[in-house]
Formats: structure tokens, C-alpha cells, sequence
């Protein structure tokens, strides 16, 4: 169940904040392209400069954050194809992350 992930961090302020993305684009079991892709993307957004960049272990971790919700949707509006299409949408769908950002969502601040 990689298939969307939640990345934690601690903005300027010292508060945790939080990204969803697509899980598997790059690697299905090493991370760090993944979390140096966030790393890189996080000074566009509320808080920068930003720290501490982890894997989240489950969606459920970042579920107390401002826009999961909103988030979650945005994933559940796109599926994943599998089968023959699987690869060229994985390609894609890399390609549009690493050159605008698209598929990376943040989710603000911790609200509880």
C-alpha cells in the first residue's frame, strides 16, 4: 500500500509539516530520491526552509495535518493504471513531479 505516501518535516518554526505524493515512481524500496525530490520542491511552500524530511510509515501518521483530507481525494481522483499501461504512467506521472511539482501536495501544519 506505497502507492501514495506521506513525507513529514519541520518547517522554519519548528512545527511538523507534511506532503503526499505518489510512492513507487522511482524506487519500491529505497526512498531517498523520493525524500530528495520533496527536499528540493519544499522552499515553494508555506514554512521554508524546511528539515528532517522523512518517510511517513503510514498515511495515518499524517492524518492530523491541515489538507490531508483534501489530499487524499486529489489521489482517490487519479487511479493507477495496471497491467500494460502501468509503466508509461509511472514514466509520466515522474516526469510532470520532477519538472512542475504536480502530485506533490502539502499538507500544512499538524492541527491537533
Amino acid at each position: 500500500m506505497d502507492d501514495v505516501v506521506g513525507v513529514k518535516a519541520k518547517d522554519a518554526a519548528g512545527r511538523f509539516v507534511a506532503f503526499m505524493v505518489w510512492g513507487r515512481l522511482f524506487d519500491v524500496v529505497d526512498d531517498r530520491e523520493l525524500l530528495d525530490l520533496v527536499r528540493d520542491r519544499s522552499s515553494s511552500f508555506a514554512g521554508a526552509p524546511m528539515t528532517d524530511f522523512r518517510l511517513s510509515t503510514s498515511l495515518i501518521e499524517i492524518s492530523n495535518h491541515e489538507y490531508f483530507f483534501e489530499s487524499l481525494l486529489w489521489f482517490a481522483w487519479r487511479p493507477i493504471p495496471f497491467g500494460a499501461e502501468y509503466q508509461a504512467w509511472r514514466a509520466e506521472t515522474r516526469r510532470k513531479l520532477i519538472e512542475d511539482g504536480e502530485g506533490l501536495l502539502f499538507l500544512g501544519s499538524s492541527v491537533g
